[in-house]
């Protein structure tokens, strides 16, 4: 499902979350609002997967742009590390404390490393994720099964012409030799959550764009599950 031959259709989804509930869910668990939204993301990808008669036997993995401190100048550096999600069969809460130890590991990794270093492997392994898909090289293993990013957003409510803006949804690319790209961004007291795929891949995009917003409800239950079982211990 997470594999295409390249192709120029697009197809776009969203969805949004309130500020505040990622905000509880991140007390909740011990973790930051980008450990929640990427719990969400996952959770809706198992489902979504489940649901096309994919069964997953290890984590999906997840390109996540980093920006670095050490960038030397204005403008901004980024480098692309990858992060394993949930185990399959995990339940939400225990998917949420997976994720959390594996963007521990990426932060670990980005103060322990040179950042020319984490720039040139960003560079040289897209470069490689190109050449794979410039040559039909669908059978090897793909570096991630998407992109999650999440650019600064708006503090304060926008308008144009006077008319109030409901919904901020950067569009970005789908990158070489993956189907989906995720990006979540902050609305004042929302986050907004854009969802750009291969029509050929993923057609009825809105679907993964609606578990991932039902996903926050079920995480919620599962961490107060979670809590009262550690009080009764």
């Amino acid at each position: 499902v997470l594999k295409a031959a390249p192709s120029p259709h697009r197809v776009l989804a969203h969805c949004k979350l309130p500020l505040a509930t990622a905000r509880g869910l991140a007390r909740r668990g011990g973790a930051k609002v980008n450990d929640v939204m990427l719990t969400l993301i996952d959770m809706a990808m198992h489902r979504y997967l489940a649901e096309r008669g994919v069964k997953l036997d290890r984590p999906l993995v997840t390109d996540m742009p980093v920006a670095l401190a050490d960038h030397g100048g204005t403008g901004n550096r980024i480098t692309i590390l990858q992060a394993p999600m949930g185990r399959p069969g995990a339940s939400p809460a225990q998917r949420l404390a997976d994720i959390v130890q594996e963007t521990g590991q990426v932060k670990k990794e980005m103060r322990e490393l040179d950042g020319g270093a984490l720039t040139l492997y960003s560079i040289v392994q897209h470069s490689i994720a190109s050449t794979i898909e410039s040559l039909g090289l669908s059978e090897l293993p793909m570096l991630a099964n998407a992109v999650v990013s999440n650019p600064a957003g708006f503090q304060k409510r926008l308008y144009f012409n006077g008319a109030e803006v409901e919904l901020a949804l950067p569009i970005s690319v789908v990158a070489h030799h993956q189907v989906l790209n995720i990006t979540v961004t902050t609305y004042v007291d929302d986050l907004h959550v854009t969802f750009i795929a291969l029509k050929e891949a993923i057609p009825d995009l809105q679907r993964l764009a609606d578990y991932t917003a039902a996903a926050a409800g079920e995480l919620q239950a599962d961490l107060a599950r979670s809590a009262r079982g550690k009080v009764v211990r």
